[in-house]
């Protein structure tokens, strides 16, 4: 009933014998490190390939997904450069346009464009600093779309 392993019953087998690492020497570490240069473009390409297959996966189970993420790049670099998105610029427009014909101002007067920039409220300043804002979040989506980096198939000294 104690016995393990349900063998005959004979003696217990011998341990492994572990045979220590070398102690490899900085110069050869470090030319099979710095050897992998050569390898860059094969998985550089390797990692490319990897990365359109999961966007094309992501695509198929949320469709419409690299649209909008490329639509939010397009919104944070337009922040990042003090424009105001077009949409925005027509309704403040409208806006300004309404509040300047209610008051007596003639919309295309140098007074009404005063008006619009009032109604919006941000300065060029302000847009740039929301796009900054923005950027980080830009840069993890990024990442995300992109898991697979060449540096990620690199091994390092470490692992000589």
């Amino acid at each position: 009933m104690g016995r393990r392993g349900g063998g005959g019953g004979g003696s217990p087998p011998p341990p492994p014998k572990l045979v220590a690492p070398r102690n490899v020497p900085l110069n050869e570490t470090f030319g099979t490190f710095l050897g992998q240069e050569a390898q860059f473009p094969a998985l550089s390409s390797f990692a490319t390939n990897l990365n359109k297959e999961f966007r094309k996966q992501l695509e198929t189970g949320l469709p419409g997904t690299l649209g909008a993420t490329t639509q939010i790049s397009s919104l944070v670099n337009q922040l990042l450069q003090g424009a105001v998105p077009a949409d925005v610029q027509a309704q403040v427009q409208r806006q300004g346009a309404q509040q300047a014909m209610a008051i007596g101002v003639p919309p295309t007067s140098g007074m009404a464009r005063n008006l619009q920039a009032r109604d919006f409220g941000l300065t060029t300043m302000d847009l740039m600093q929301q796009g900054a804002a923005y950027t980080p979040g830009l840069v993890e989506l990024a990442d995300f779309l992109s898991p697979q980096q060449t540096e990620n198939y690199l091994f390092s000294t470490g692992y000589l």
